[in-house]
């Protein structure tokens, strides 16, 4: 599973160079548009940079866009994304996926999925509506000890995540940005948060 924030859909024009496919989980090429789909990380933004001035978009952002009008061809492919994501999904209907009991098609084309293939994005998606979906974006300040175990526990739930100031690199301030509530965060980074 990603955070959900993490997935992003890049969209290059005029590329300098042929991004590498194998980056992406899902990408589509045309004369000089590129379309990929990945979990963002620091490989991916480098092979960005130096194919071109690409830019990369939050999948829940791009989900409220009412139509798209880029052209038939950059619709398409949008399609095919916000289908392997699962994102216009029903929580039900991705358990369906998951377990193999619903094969889905993108307007009746040839178009299937391998549930391997997007098992991250799925999960990701599930616990996104089933843990964040329609809740406010709260900010904190806290101190943390155990910097990088409790990004890495914690990573699906945290959106945003600066350092402020650390004592030895075992106290870290930081400022995060989450769904959970004072009272949640408190219960679930108990281990985590020092006074």
């Amino acid at each position: 599973m990603a955070n959900i924030h993490n997935i992003k859909v890049f969209i290059i024009e005029d590329w300098i160079t042929k991004p590498d496919f194998s980056l992406f989980d899902v990408a589509f090429a045309f004369d000089d548009l590129f379309i990929g789909l990945a979990v963002q990380n620091d490989m991916i933004l480098g092979e960005i940079n130096i194919c071109s001035d690409g830019a990369n978009y939050n999948i829940l952002d791009l989900i409220d866009l009412p139509n798209y009008h880029m052209g038939e061809v950059f619709d398409k492919c949008f399609d095919v994304i916000i289908s392997f994501t699962g994102i216009k999904l029903e929580i039900n209907d991705i358990l369906d996926i998951m377990n193999g009991d619903l094969v889905e098609k993108i307007d009746d084309d040839v178009i299937e999925f391998d549930i391997h293939d997007r098992r991250i994005y799925l999960e990701s998606m599930l616990y996104y509506k089933s843990n964040q979906d329609g809740k406010e974006i709260n900010g904190f300040s806290i101190r943390v000890e155990g910097y990088d175990e409790f990004l890495s526990e914690f990573e699906d739930d945290i959106i945003t995540c600066v350092v402020i100031s650390h004592e030895k690199f075992i106290y870290y301030n930081i400022d995060i940005e989450t769904y959970l509530t004072l009272e949640e965060m408190n219960e679930k980074f108990e281990g985590f948060l020092v006074d």
